[in-house]
C-alpha cells in the first residue's frame, strides 16, 4: 500500500473558491456549480466475487422499506438505478497523484434505468484530493464540465486532458492543478476503469442524502484482465459540504448504521479505502510483464514499447545476418 501523501498546509488553503461562491458556517463553501470545492465522504467496501449477486438482492429487499433506519424524527425512502461509468485516470510522469493517493479523471455517464436519468450522458472532469481527515473517509472533489472546442485550433485543444474542457474552463482547470505542484502540460492519460453500477439511492424529508453503490469495476490495460466489485456508501456531496459541523455529525451517523447493517449480513465484506485509481494501477503493476513505472516515466505506451521490441529484434537479427555474411566471405577467400 502506498503511504498516503496529504497535501501541505499553504497548497490546501490555495483550493480557494471564486468570489462569486459564498462561505458557509462552517468554513466551506457553497457546492453547487463546476470548480467548486466539495467534500466527498465515501466509504469503500470490497465485496467478495461470489457474494455479488446475493448482496444486490438484499439490498433491493432490505431498501424497499426503509423503515429500519428511521430516526432523530427523519423516515427515508429509497429509489433504484442501473448506471454504467467509464473512467480515465491522469497522472504525471513522476506519478504524483499516485503517490498522494489522489486521482483526476475523466467520467463518462450513462444511465441505463432508475432516478438518476437526468444525468444520462453527462461527462466531467474530476480533480480528487486527499484530505487531512482522521476517518480517512473524505476528500476534496472539484468538478468541470467537458465541452471540448468543436475546433482543435491549439496545442492545449489538442492534449488529452486539456482538450476535454471548454477554452473558458481551462486557465481553471490549469490553476488548480498548479496549485498542487502538477504540471497540466505532462499529465497523460494511464488507467481506463469500466463500472457497471447499481445504485439505491437513499433520502429523507430533506431530499438526497446518501447513495449506497454496488460497483463492478473492470480494467483491461496493459494487457490485463482486471475485475473486482466494491461498495460505496457515499453521503450527498452538496448537502454535506454545505451542512453545519452537528449536521455532518448526524449524516455520518447514517451512513455508520448503513455499514452496519450491510457488515453484519455480509461479514466477509470489508472495509477498504484504496482508490480505484491506486487499486488498478498496482493491479496492473503486479498482473503484467511490461516494466509499467518506467513506461510512465519515458511516455511510452505499449504500442510503443513493442515497436521497440520489434526495432531491437530486427536490429539483432540484422547484426546476425551481417556476421554470418561475413564469415561466409572469409571461407571464400580462404578456399581461393
Amino acid at each position: 500500500m502506498l503511504r498516503l501523501l496529504l497535501l501541505p498546509a499553504a497548497a490546501a488553503a490555495a483550493l480557494s473558491l471564486p468570489a462569486a461562491a459564498q462561505q458557509d458556517p462552517t468554513g466551506e463553501f457553497t457546492a453547487h456549480g463546476d470548480n467548486i470545492v466539495r467534500i466527498e465522504d465515501e466509504v469503500k467496501l470490497r465485496v467478495p466475487q461470489d457474494q455479488v449477486e446475493a448482496v444486490w438482492q438484499w439490498l433491493v429487499q432490505r431498501y424497499g422499506d426503509c423503515a429500519w433506519l428511521a430516526r432523530d424524527g427523519h423516515t427515508f425512502q429509497a429509489t433504484f438505478g442501473d448506471e454504467r461509468f467509464v473512467d480515465t485516470y491522469y497522472d504525471d510522469p513522476s506519478l504524483s497523484l499516485l503517490q498522494r493517493n489522489s486521482g483526476v479523471r475523466h467520467r463518462q455517464r450513462d444511465v441505463l434505468a432508475g432516478s438518476a436519468a437526468a444525468k444520462d450522458g453527462r461527462a466531467l472532469l474530476q480533480i480528487k484530493l486527499s484530505r487531512d481527515d482522521p476517518s480517512g473517509l473524505a476528500r476534496t472533489e472539484i468538478k468541470f464540465k467537458v465541452d471540448p472546442p468543436a475546433e482543435l485550433r491549439t496545442a492545449e485543444d489538442q492534449h488529452p486532458m486539456l482538450g476535454l474542457v471548454s477554452r473558458k474552463d481551462r486557465a481553471a482547470v490549469k490553476s488548480r492543478l498548479l496549485e498542487i505542484g502538477l504540471d497540466p502540460i505532462a499529465m497523460r492519460p494511464l488507467v481506463t476503469v469500466e463500472q457497471v453500477r447499481r445504485r439505491v439511492y437513499v433520502a429523507d424529508g430533506e431530499g438526497a442524502l446518501a447513495t449506497v453503490t454496488l460497483d463492478q469495476c473492470n480494467c483491461s490495460d496493459y494487457g490485463t484482465d482486471l475485475h473486482w466489485t466494491e461498495i460505496e456508501l457515499e453521503l450527498n456531496e452538496i448537502r454535506f459540504t454545505q451542512s453545519k459541523p452537528e449536521q455532518r455529525t448526524w449524516m455520518k451517523g447514517v451512513q455508520t448504521a448503513i455499514q452496519q447493517d450491510l457488515q453484519a449480513k455480509f461479514p466477509a465484506i470489508v472495509q477498504d479505502q484504496t482508490p480505484k485509481y491506486t487499486k488498478s494501477f498496482l493491479a496492473i503493476e503486479q498482473a503484467t510483464w511490461m516494466p509499467l513505472r518506467t513506461m510512465v516515466r519515458w511516455r511510452v505506451t505499449p504500442g510503443g514499447l513493442f515497436a521497440i521490441g520489434a526495432g531491437v529484434a530486427i536490429a539483432i537479427l540484422a547484426a546476425v545476418l551481417f556476421l554470418v555474411r561475413r564469415l561466409r566471405r572469409r571461407r571464400q577467400a580462404v578456399r581461393a
